[in-house]
């Protein structure tokens, strides 16, 4: 049987994390032993036009202000950040097109009454439920729930997982402004229709897996 794959800075319960396809609340609660909840940061819409790419681009144009940004029932509250950031993401990662919104959603995992990790999720709202959209807009429940709870079935595809730098989340995550800490990047796609629903990008506070595994404890536990 072949060893598993090191990865510096990474242990076995990271990688079974960061790799795995399950729900990031069940594998936390696993881990924690903690009910999980979600406590949501921000949540907006993004209307997608033909020139959102440029938004916020070096020598691009200003940043839409908030009127720009709102949705027109209200419920999405808050102006996005970066709207150009957010908009690539959603035309190159979720294959959306002008013409269609994103949502944008920042949240907190918590355990126990602690963070164990934070999440940023843009998913395109014409391929979710109305209803959906209005529930992941004003509640903090974690999309796995209510795609489960709606009846819609999902694959994930992994897009990218390792260490990534904290920046901002640093003090939510319990660590050093330059620290990195175990991420992944995941897509949800639309088992009927095969279109993709939402990318998501997870920051875990590495006090939730102890110190990583090294090379030696791996053979020991063969």
């Amino acid at each position: 049987m072949s060893e598993p794959r090191a990865v510096p800075g990474l242990g076995l319960a990271e990688q079974l994390v960061l790799r795995g396809d399950g729900l990031t609340t069940t594998s936390l609660e696993i881990l924690s032993g903690a009910r999980i909840t979600t406590a949501v940061r921000a949540h907006w819409m993004l209307p997608l036009h033909a020139d959102s790419r440029a938004l916020n681009r070096v020598g691009g144009e200003p940043t839409p202000g908030a009127d720009d940004l709102a949705g027109a029932d209200g419920y999405t509250g808050m102006a996005a950040t970066e709207p150009g950031r957010w908009a690539q993401l959603g035309i190159d990662d979720l294959d959306a097109q002008v013409g269609e919104s994103l949502l944008v959603r920042e949240l907190d995992l918590l355990g126990a009454g602690r963070i164990l990790a934070c999440a940023t999720l843009v998913a395109v709202m014409g391929v979710l439920p109305p209803s959906l959209v209005h529930v992941l807009g004003t509640t903090d429940e974690p999309i796995g729930r209510l795609l489960a709870a709606h009846g819609i079935q999902v694959r994930r595809e992994l897009v990218r997982w390792g260490l990534r730098p904290a920046g901002d989340l640093a003090e939510r995550l319990a660590v050093a402004p330059a620290a990195a800490v175990p991420a992944r990047s995941y897509r949800m796609r639309a088992t009927s229709s095969g279109r993709p629903l939402a990318l998501i990008t997870e920051w875990f506070t590495p006090t939730l897996f102890g110190p990583p595994a090294t090379a030696g404890d791996r053979r020991r536990r063969r």
